[in-house]
């Protein structure tokens, strides 16, 4: 389970960086602050069926890194 949510976590981070990349400025800010925010935490329930926590979605995006 765990491993099938860091990969969601994975594919939602990079999808949202691609969107926002192709924005500018504000509007391009604004895009890559919400993709942990929203897209990755939305990921992250979908995969372990509860809510996750902003320390569950930053330990998640760290493992991601790794």
């Amino acid at each position: 389970i765990i491993e099938g949510a860091k990969k969601a976590a994975e594919d939602a981070m990079g999808n949202c960086m691609s969107a926002a990349n192709s924005l500018s400025g504000d509007a391009k800010t604004a895009k890559m602050a919400k993709c942990k925010s929203e897209s990755v935490k939305g990921a992250l329930e979908g995969s372990l069926g509860k809510e996750v926590s902003a320390v569950d979605i930053e330990e998640f995006v760290l493992l991601s890194l790794v």
